[in-house]
């Protein structure tokens, strides 16, 4: 339901690439009838809530697709043990051991898949590169925003060396506390934050203020560093966003101008393909 009411915004499926030769070929596997090869290796190891909004982008049948995501019971299992064994690794070596044998088990499993998956589309893009490459005249608005979206980027391209010496400073301050706040935070990890065990008693999980809380003082300072030098990143965007503001407008007014003799030459290309 999700994926359907957000692919009826162009910009939605624009931004998914439902035009693109990679997201065509995913749309070709899915779209095989019953339990095949490829489109359960999509359906089973691909990410759970982007495939399928993805699927209902792409309007997709849900039959199909409910049938097609059946083996995921054999992915589920391995996962859901693992839990379970991990729960109880405290009252023996056997679950200890268990429970890193299903989590193993569960780990290649998805290496497995992601390969299949990575695998089968290339395939799927060989065999069919020229139906998936050739233009379609149900994509002329999309491909006709992804080439106006390209010329207003091109036009309206700024380098930092045309900021002033201000923004330059804060965006880069911006960059060097970041990354020094993560690094503070990886290495220093034992005394930024506490520890909680899964098997711990949820009654006695504390965020912060307390000697045993997950968030300590220095991790919780090195956190608020991180977020304040993000700003660097937000002062550069407000500048090039100001500083390009005429560039793009006159860049728009004269791609706006080629719109309907683009669309005529794309949907002629794709009748003629």
């Amino acid at each position: 339901a999700i994926g359907r009411t957000l692919g009826s915004q162009r910009w939605v499926r624009q931004t998914v690439g439902v035009h693109t030769p990679f997201v065509r070929a995913i749309e070709l596997v899915l779209r095989q009838p019953g339990l095949t090869f490829g489109k359960c290796a999509i359906l089973v190891g691909g990410p759970d809530w982007p495939t399928s909004v993805l699927a209902g982008v792409l309007r997709v049948s849900l039959l199909q697709c409910e049938i097609g995501t059946t083996p995921i019971i054999f992915y589920i299992v391995p996962m859901s043990l693992t839990g379970s064994f991990y729960y109880k690794r405290g009252q023996g070596e056997l679950w200890s051991k268990a429970s890193d044998l299903t989590l193993l088990i569960g780990t290649l499993m998805s290496v497995v898949l992601w390969v299949m998956i990575a695998w089968l589309v290339q395939d799927v893009m060989e065999r069919n590169r020229h139906e998936l490459t050739r233009p379609k005249e149900q994509f002329t608005d999309l491909a006709w925003r992804d080439h106006r979206d390209e010329y207003l980027n091109q036009r309206s391209n700024a380098l930092l060396d045309e900021a002033p010496r201000l923004v330059q400073t804060i965006f880069i301050t911006g960059c060097a506390g970041c990354v020094l706040g993560a690094h503070v935070l990886f290495w220093g990890s034992e005394v930024c934050f506490g520890t909680f065990a899964v098997t711990d008693d949820i009654h006695i999980l504390s965020w912060y203020g307390e000697d045993h809380s997950l968030l300590r003082p220095l991790g919780l300072y090195g956190l608020a560093t991180i977020a304040a030098c993000f700003f660097g990143h937000v002062a550069l965007r407000a500048w090039r966003s100001t500083h390009t503001r005429d560039r793009r407008r006159t860049a728009a007014q004269e791609i706006d101008r080629e719109e309907e003799q683009w669309k005529s030459a794309y949907v002629q290309a794709a009748r003629a393909a």
